[in-house]
């Protein structure tokens, strides 16, 4: 039996923790194809670089992200081109969600081998969409920062947040300001870049309480925070 690390390839078009944890125990090439510029272009230069991957390598498994609907298409459409590959789609909420792309997304896992997700309420979703899915709940990812005391002494709790839609953003807020946790020294911090139109009241209020609103982490300083929290917390609704 040939081990996947030689016949199978990670794929996807953004920096994702889930997908590097994961490819890493499953011992399969990690491929992060990256571009910064805008929407349409951006397509088109990672479209390009994963077709030449994909052509000159001839992986006979492909692991893909999803979001992006456009790397699982392309990943679908190279499938039907060579037609000699297994295909296997992670699955993230917001792909299994019913937006105005919802029939593409099923498209997608009707023609996958696998949907992999990453618990029970998602799986429901998978097999809706009529694809094939397995449980495959986040790995926990291995910290190659230096050790760091920069928060050593401060008390805080660490909301790890993209601020996308499907995460309780202000119940988490509330609780914390409703909690002693401010006037006990504590402090709550929450990742990701603001946006402030989510928020039930003003982001000077929230400071007052006690919130910090860090922005983007860049992946040593977010494993300093992890490292010295006194509380973890990653939610979606």
């Amino acid at each position: 039996m040939l081990e996947l690390s030689k016949i199978a390839v990670w794929l996807t078009w953004e920096h994702q923790t889930r997908n590097k944890s994961m490819a890493a125990l499953l011992s399969v090439k990690y491929m992060e194809f990256i571009s910064r510029r805008s929407r349409l272009f951006r397509y088109l230069v990672l479209s390009i670089k994963t077709l030449k991957f994909l052509i000159s390598t001839r992986p006979k498994v492909i692991f893909f992200q999803n979001p992006s609907i456009a790397l699982a298409c392309l990943c679908v459409f190279y499938r039907k081109l060579s037609g000699n590959c297994i295909l296997v789609g992670d699955f993230h909420n917001i792909a299994l969600a019913k937006t105005k792309i919802y029939r593409l997304n099923s498209f997608v896992a009707r023609n996958a081998d696998l949907i992999l997700v990453s618990n029970e309420n998602l799986l429901k979703s998978v097999v809706e969409m009529g694809g094939e899915g397995f449980v495959m709940p986040d790995p926990i990812p291995e910290d190659e920062s230096a050790p760091s005391n920069v928060y050593e002494h401060q008390q805080y709790i660490l909301f790890i947040s993209s601020w996308a839609s499907d995460e309780p953003i202000n119940d988490v807020i509330a609780g914390f300001v409703k909690s002693s946790s401010f006037g006990d020294g504590i402090k709550l911090f929450i990742t990701g870049r603001k946006k402030a139109e989510k928020l039930d009241f003003t982001e000077s209020y929230y400071v007052s309480k006690g919130v910090e609103f860090l922005g983007f982490v860049d992946e040593e300083h977010y494993w300093q925070l992890l490292r010295c929290a006194l509380l973890n917390i990653d939610l979606t609704t």
